[in-house]
């Protein structure tokens, strides 16, 4: 676009009294009032831009500001002017560059200071495990064992843990198992693990002084910025726990600052330091992306401002083409292949890392597991012939396998039910056989015992191996699934019975293998990838992982679909047997995937889970309450001490009152723009849309793709977006008050900074867990969504009751749970003295402690249940118990942490934020199950803690019920375990 010589030039405005003229900017020759103004190369500004600097008076002869705007504004300016204009005033020694003087080094390394203090203090409070600590620091074991596990968030924030957990000397062997648990009764080293965030925490201080300073603010307004981020409650408690958001923001930091010093460089492009910084920000972007998602929203911050740098570069005709295809590339390879190559190498040290098989490697595919040492999912045959006994694996969802057993559906046909069944279990197993018709036909064959393959297109019936009931799907609908185009799927027939039509199914191969073209034309083995067609009802074999009631053992509903997309309808033969067995049969082996298929699917299955991730939790909120800091988050709690996350209120509001005052700014400034009235807002425009305007774009990306999501949403989730409005408060108070005399400019500082620290001494007792005088903690409460305990609190100038621990808990903990109140309402009922809750969590672990299965030596991969961990995933946390203070400590089953939850909630009561969860499931389902199927048919124990838990339930409630109907005899010898010696 080109402007004429009138549009160039901008109104007066009141508040400056003077006419701009850009091209006698660029010759360097514009007064201001009666100062006098000379051309400088600003360091702090974009490449597409020069300025100039005001030295007029302002406040008095002594107050003098320097004034910063843009000249290069509009496209009909020479790109080549600009910079051939700067180059004379860099000097021998580079004046232009961007430089941090050394008094603004000192002030810095005094806030540094301070914020070492403010960070690192009591680091070592609590010793309990807090919140997602179960979850990261039990992940960091599993580095340590080289286990291989799953979660929904990518690895390095997690590796890293790993990585000081070694260093300071933990072995992998504390699981971390339930929040509340005494790390220093198992001599764990938390503190040099805590060290690590509390570091990274640390570390954004200086690096929102540096970014703020790049991005041209003045050192008054860095020093206040980097106060700001030190004093703000929700980035300090999020940087004292073993939890992924200190790294997530520390990269997210570094980004946003080499992004800003790649600026300072925009008039030298292509020299060093300009690669420099481009690529460090491609580094710093790929990290954050590889410590959590939110990584993605920092991508389309840098994204939508390089589309905007490259657009006005592109319409600046005297760039030459070549010199904008070389900007083009650069930042191709920079901002997209850089942080891409940085994302697959720390998924890569994350596969070497963890090459053992674990809990977590059922969510992958079979061929993903064959990568892990301890996984045997060896060569089955190849060829598929008439009475082949198959085991049939769901290939889209990696649910299981296609199972029945001698249990009837309580709905629509009462036939057999008909599942999918994640353990290797004899009731998977099928015979393929031919339809009545097709048997009739080939008992005149000259060789009825010839093994004759199956081909693509052949109708077929499934037999199950274990009761003789025939696959079979009718119009009836299924038990979970009610709609019109979907059937039930069940298992039907009886001895002697022929079948009928609606037993018929045409196998439909749709890929094979590459290596084995014939595996597109006939039935193999792990290669050909097919459908099941129903014959009569002409719907395809389906499931797509919703669960079946308790009376199916919430096992995966199987359907039959009318119009089903293909990949959920994909089928492959895990297992072949034949019998008799043919000489010299080859074998089918499952290809082992490269480092790029790895991270494909292992990104794929995270989506899935995150996606899944929509149960409702206690201390969950909406996006749009976080600017307002409606809700905070429980962390821990134990007698008068508790950790809540919230953030500094003033802090919150005004950084949020910044981003609306930029929008109604930016509204303005187009409104007028489009009326004739080129507003330069006393000279800081170009500045407060460069800079604030980058901040506040940050912000909106951070924030409002939350919207969007049906996933359970918290707090923490804001803080990326949160550390983006500090910034843009900070540049927005620095730019407007610029020409205001330095005594209003630190006074609108200084009183900013107290309310802070005002702020931070009343809300820090949340951040660490010090005790709070019960009166204060209620007036704090400015929302009645702050639910954090002030009954804790105790009352100023009163004795502080001593109360038992209450905490969150997982699933995993169950068993302890119940062990600890019976040995609380021993002690009670013998006249001891009631313990806290820590040393019966202790004990009841102790007790535990010889059926705690070696984490060093995990269960095979086949026989772990994909459906139940990623149902565990799915379980949200407790809520924290309010009332416990109020309760009888003589009663300690009163004190238990999920009082106040639902009865599904109290099953369901494991959970983390991200969705995280160790296993627990019933262990009493997977009994009914055995007793109906027969033990030889169950092959795969159930998984972790489920028998345990259920195990010391059935121990506790015997022997109470001892109590209640027999006396209790008095030990002969020393191998008496009644309640009394426990």
């Amino acid at each position: 676009m080109s402007y004429s010589a009138d549009t160039m030039r901008s109104r007066k405005q009141a508040s400056m009294a003077v006419a701009y003229d850009d091209a006698a900017v660029l010759n360097g020759d514009t007064s201001i009032g009666s100062g006098s103004t000379k051309f400088s190369g600003s360091p702090n500004l974009p490449e597409s831009e020069t300025a100039y600097t005001s030295s007029s008076a302002v406040g008095g002869e002594d107050e003098k500001v320097s004034n910063t705007a843009y000249a290069y504004e509009k496209k009909g300016l020479s790109w080549k002017l600009a910079q051939n204009t700067a180059a004379p005033l860099k000097g021998a020694a580079g004046a232009s560059r961007f430089r941090i003087t050394r008094q603004q080094w000192i002030v810095l390394g005094v806030i540094t200071l301070i914020a070492a203090y403010v960070r690192l203090w009591r680091l070592s409070h609590p010793h309990n495990v807090v919140f997602d600590e179960v979850h990261f620091g039990k992940f960091a074991g599993k580095y340590i064992n080289q286990t291989y596990f799953f979660d929904v968030h990518p690895p390095l924030a997690k590796m890293m843990f790993a990585w000081t957990g070694r260093l300071v000397g933990y072995d992998g062997v504390f699981d971390f198992k339930s929040i509340g648990l005494d790390y220093l009764a198992a001599h764990i080293p938390y503190v040099g693990m805590r060290t690590l965030p509390a570091f990274l925490g640390l570390a954004l201080v200086p690096i929102t002084y540096v970014t703020l300073a790049a991005f041209g603010q003045s050192p008054d307004a860095c020093a206040f910025g980097a106060i700001i981020v030190t004093l703000e409650t929700a980035l300090i408690t999020q940087s004292r726990l073993i939890l992924l958001d200190a790294s997530l923001i520390f990269f997210t930091g570094l980004t946003a600052m080499f992004w800003g010093l790649f600026f300072t460089e925009s008039r030298t492009p292509f020299s060093r330091r300009w690669w420099v910084y481009l690529a460090l920000t491609g580094v710093s972007m790929g990290n954050a992306l590889s410590c959590k998602w939110v990584g993605l929203f920092l991508v389309a911050s840098v994204g939508f401002w390089t589309i905007k740098d490259l657009w006005e570069k592109l319409g600046d005709l005297s760039i030459p083409a070549r010199d904008f295809a070389r900007h083009f590339l650069a930042r191709a390879l920079c901002l997209i292949a850089i942080p891409l190559v940085v994302y697959v190498f720390w998924f890569g040290i994350h596969f070497r890392t963890l090459h053992k098989s674990g809990d977590g490697n059922s969510f992958m595919s079979p061929e993903f597991q064959t990568t892990l040492s301890g996984v045997n999912l060896g060569g089955t045959p190849r060829d598929i012939y008439y009475g082949s006994r198959i085991r049939i694996r769901h290939d889209a969802t990696n649910a299981g396998y296609l199972h029945s057993h001698a249990s009837n559906y309580e709905t629509g046909s009462k036939q057999q039910q008909v599942t999918l069944y994640g353990f290797r279990d004899d009731n998977n197993y099928w015979l393929i056989t031919r339809t009545k018709e097709d048997e009739d036909k080939y008992a005149n064959a000259t060789d009825p015992e010839q093994f004759v393959p199956i081909k693509n297109g052949d109708i077929v019936r499934l037999k199950h191996y274990k009761t003789a009931r025939r696959l079979h799907s009718h119009d009836v609908r299924p038990p979970i699934t009610h709609n019109d185009y979907q059937n039930e799927v069940s298992g039907y027939g009886w001895e002697g019975f022929d079948g009928d039509s609606n037993d018929h199914w045409r196998v439909q191969i749709l890929e094979g293998d590459s290596r084995v073209p014939e595996s597109k034309e006939k039935l193999m083995a792990i290669y050909s990838k097919f459908r099941l067609i129903h014959v009569n009802q002409r719907c395809a074999l389906f499931s797509n992982r919703k669960k079946l009631p308790k009376w199916a053992f919430e096992q995966t509903e199987v359907t039959c679909m009318k119009g089903a997309k293909y990949p959920k309808t994909l089928w492959r033969i895990e297992t072949n047997v034949l019998d008799p067995k043919p000489e010299k049969v080859p074998l089918a082996y499952y290809r082992k995937p490269g480092l790029l298929a790895k991270v494909i699917e292992a990104n794929k299955v995270m989506w899935r889970v995150n996606n899944g991730l929509t149960k409702s939790h206690p201390y969950e909120s909406r996006p749009s309450a976080w600017p307002l800091l409606r809700r905070g988050i429980a962390f821990w709690g134990e007698n008068t001490h508790q950790i809540y996350l919230l953030g500094n209120p003033i802090i919150w509001w005004l950084s949020s009152l910044s981003v609306v005052i930029f929008a109604a700014v930016l509204v303005f400034i187009v409104l007028r723009d489009q009326r004739g009235f080129h507003d330069r807002l006393g000279g800081i425009r170009e500045r407060y849309l460069e800079s604030t305007g980058w901040f506040c774009l940050s912000w909106l990306m951070h924030y409002f793709p939350f919207f969007i999501m049906g996933r359970q949403l918290f707090l923490h989730h804001y803080l990326p977006a949160l550390w983006f409005a500090i910034l843009a408060l900070v540049s927005t108070l620095d730019l407007f008050t610029l020409r205001a005399s330095r005594r209003v400019r630190q006074a609108v500082f200084g009183l900013v900074l107290l309310w802070a620290i005002r702020m931070y001494f009343q809300y820090g007792h949340l951040a660490y867990g010090t005790t709070w005088d019960r009166k204060g903690c209620e007036r704090s409460k400015w929302f009645s969504t702050w639910d954090y305990d002030c009954k804790r609190a105790p009352i100023a100038g009163g004795a502080i009751k001593a109360t038992t621990t209450t905490t969150f808990t997982d699933t995993t903990a169950a068993a302890a749970d119940n062990v600890a109140v019976t040995a609380g309402q021993n002690s009670a009922e013998e006249g001891e003295q009631p313990q806290d809750g820590a040393a019966l969590v202790k004990q009841a672990a102790d007790l535990l402690k010889g059926e705690n299965v070696d984490i060093n030596h995990p269960p095979p991969a086949e026989n772990i249940d994909p459906n139940q961990l990623e149902e565990e995933l799915n379980r949200p946390a407790p809520k924290m118990d309010h009332e416990a203070l109020q309760a009888d400590p003589k009663k300690p089953h009163e004190h238990s942490a999920h009082n106040d939850l639902t009865d599904q909630q109290q099953k369901d009561h494991a959970g983390n934020t991200d969705g995280q969860a160790d296993n627990a499931k019933p262990a009493d389902e997977h009994k009914d199950h055995e007793e109906i199927v027969g033990k030889e048919g169950l092959q795969a124990p159930p998984t972790q803690g489920s028998t345990k838990d259920t195990a010391v339930k059935r121990e506790v409630a015997d022997k109470k019920e001892a109590e209640e109907t027999s006396t209790i005899e008095e030990p002969k010898n020393g191998n008496d375990t009644s309640d009394k010696q426990q």
